[in-house]
């Protein structure tokens, strides 16, 4: 899901990228976790504005979102705003995309990730926020954006260009890391920072299930009195006689 960002300057591709080191953490696009080893977050710049093209005032063509189509078939295999860990679990293995397969197996990190995040909210993964949208960033590191904390990416800032020195540095910083053996290019960092879309919707629905549950619970129990009553009835009037 990441490049590093020496290779990202060193593409000998037609299309040179020339986005300056300054701009791309703004933008919400460079990983920075390993200070002395910057990396490009690749949905996170597809997705940037920067790379858009805009011919009318009032709209834009932007490259397509493939996250925005797992997200849908989340929403529609769960039928609610939130879902508990196994239920996920079992949707997502099954969701194939252009760099995983289907009907996978998620790795004990992606399970253990996705049982914290249920902790986190007492025992239910609310699916329209900040850390669930981290976790399929883990499940989809190429298709799923990481997302940013707090203030979001500046959306019309005038693209700054990298200078011949900047690129330099840092094609030389990602050749030396490959000679000291470090080829893993993933984005490992984890944030426990949550941004819910709507707070009070997901309590409310917290609540609502809560409520169904103890009427449910309690229907049962009712019902649970009315067959003992049937059964030791009879009994009783057996006695009686007796």
């Amino acid at each position: 899901g990441t490049v590093r960002l020496g290779d990202f300057y060193g593409d000998q591709a037609e299309y040179h990228f020339t986005e300056a080191p300054s701009f791309l953490p703004r933008s919400g696009v460079l990983d920075e976790s390993v200070p002395d080893d910057p990396k490009v977050l690749i949905p996170n710049y597809l997705a940037n504005p920067s790379n858009c093209v805009t011919p009318a005032g009032y709209y834009s063509i932007c490259c397509f979102d493939e996250c925005e189509s797992l997200m849908d078939q989340v929403e529609k295999s769960l039928a609610a705003p939130m879902g508990s860990s196994e239920q996920i679990a079992m949707v997502v293995s099954g969701l194939g995309s252009a760099s995983q397969p289907a009907n996978r197996t998620l790795s004990a990190r992606q399970l253990g990730l996705l049982d914290d995040v249920a902790a986190h909210h007492g025992g239910m993964v609310p699916i329209h926020g900040r850390l669930f949208a981290q976790w399929m960033h883990e499940a989809y590191p190429r298709e799923c954006s990481y997302p940013s904390i707090g203030e979001r990416p500046r959306q019309m800032e005038d693209v700054a260009h990298v200078q011949v020195e900047e690129k330099e540095k840092y094609v030389l910083i990602a050749k030396e890391q490959k000679e000291k053996g470090q080829t893993t290019t993933t984005s490992t960092k984890w944030v426990w920072k949550e941004e819910l879309v709507d707070q009070k919707a997901f309590e409310f629905h917290v609540k609502s299930s809560l409520r169904s549950d103890i009427t449910i619970f309690s229907a049962l129990g009712f019902m649970g009195m009315a067959c003992a009553k049937l059964l030791v009835g009879p009994r009783l009037d057996k006695q009686k006689l007796i």
